[in-house]
Order: structure tokens, then C-alpha cells, then sequence
């Protein structure tokens, strides 16, 4: 993801969540990591590993609601859909690109209104083909029940052998676009900065 207005590089972001998982460049088993990389001209918030569909394949979460965003980092990658979720999920990928591209497809669960959902992830895409939570939720494209894979839903190319699979919590991978409104933009760093404690 990239965050508007950042030019220079944050060196930690702080785990308030009590599990002591600060995240420097070091250490992108914990969270995104701030880089000073450049993504459509803004500085990016990425995963450094080589392989983030196989670090968040790893992963082990319990809560009742899953968010995750992620684009491809190389144009040469080759990853496409890599999440599913047993429960209740908010979830989006991006096209194989080197980089951030349209979603190719959203769900949002219908356990959960649109203020609802901006409670638990706020994430603002203004792409060709978005979704933007806070103002027009909508389902752009919803993969049909016969598409069920291992107790989750598959989002994205619809190939199962491209799915990794995800079960729990948020976690947080937001992306700025440069067409954000004011308000947009500070509600979004408004959290970001009482989560991570950035500035």
C-alpha cells in the first residue's frame, strides 16, 4: 500500500495490540514495513519478503473478521489471488502488475454493514474498478457458493491453485490514491497514526 504525503522514510511502526510486534525493516514477519519506495510516485508501505503470500499463508489468526489488501510487489511475481477466509470477510486483490493496480475483485460480508466495516478496516481505493468503504461500499464482483475451498471462499481469479488461504483477524495493508478527498485522507490517518503511533 502506499500512504499519501509521506516523503521520507518511518523507521518503526509500534504494535499497540500488547504482543510487542514492532515492525522495522528487519522484521516484516510482524507487519508491512515503512520503505522510502516509491508506488505511483508516493512512499509505500510493502512487504519486503520475497514471498508475502507464503508469510501470510503461515499466519494463524482466530478473530471474526479478515481484511487484507496486496498487491503484487515485482511485475514478474506472478501471484494472483492468494486469500480466502472461513469467516467473516472483507477482503480484495489486486492484478498481477508491478504496481497497485484495479481490484479484480471485492467482497464484503453481509454480516456487516458499510459502517460497520469502516470500523473494523478502512481502506479507500480509487482505481477503475474500487471499492471505497466509506462513502459507496458495493459488491464489484462475488464468487459463487460452488466455490467454497477448504471452509473459505475464494476471491480473485477464481483458480483454486493460486489460492492461499487465510483464516482471523485484520490485517492492515492500507492504500492511498492520490484522488482522496481531505476528509478521506485524514480519517485514514487519523487511524493509522492511533494504531501505529506514527507521529
Amino acid at each position: 500500500a502506499y500512504k499519501s504525503g509521506v516523503t521520507t522514510t518511518v523507521a518503526k511502526l509500534y504494535d499497540l495490540s500488547g504482543n510487542n510486534s514492532d515492525a522495522v525493516q528487519g522484521t516484516v514477519v510482524n507487519q508491512p514495513v515503512w520503505t522510502a519506495n516509491l508506488q505511483n510516485g508516493k512512499a509505500g508501505v510493502v512487504f519486503t519478503a520475497a514471498s508475502p503470500h507464503t508469510l501470510l499463508h503461515n499466519l494463524s489468526f482466530g478473530a471474526n473478521s479478515t481484511f487484507v489488501a496486496l498487491a503484487s510487489r515485482n511485475g514478474g511475481s506472478g501471484y494472483k489471488s492468494i486469500i480466502s477466509c472461513t469467516l467473516d470477510p472483507i477482503m480484495a486483490t489486486t492484478v498481477t502488475s508491478a504496481n497497485w493496480g484495479t481490484y479484480q475483485n471485492v467482497e464484503i460480508s453481509t454480516s456487516y454493514s458499510i459502517d460497520g466495516s469502516f470500523k473494523l478496516m478502512i481502506n479507500v481505493l480509487r482505481a477503475v474498478n474500487d471499492i471505497d468503504l466509506v462513502t459507496n461500499g458495493t459488491v464489484e464482483n462475488k464468487v459463487t457458493g460452488s466455490s467454497w475451498i477448504n471452509s473459505g471462499k475464494s476471491l480473485g481469479s477464481g483458480q483454486p491453485a493460486f489460492q492461499y488461504f487465510l483464516n482471523g483477524t485484520i490485517i492492515e495493508v492500507i492504500m492511498f490514491n492520490i484522488a482522496l478527498t481531505t476528509v478521506q485522507r485524514t480519517a485514514i490517518e487519523r487511524m493509522i497514526n492511533s494504531y501505529y503511533s506514527i507521529y
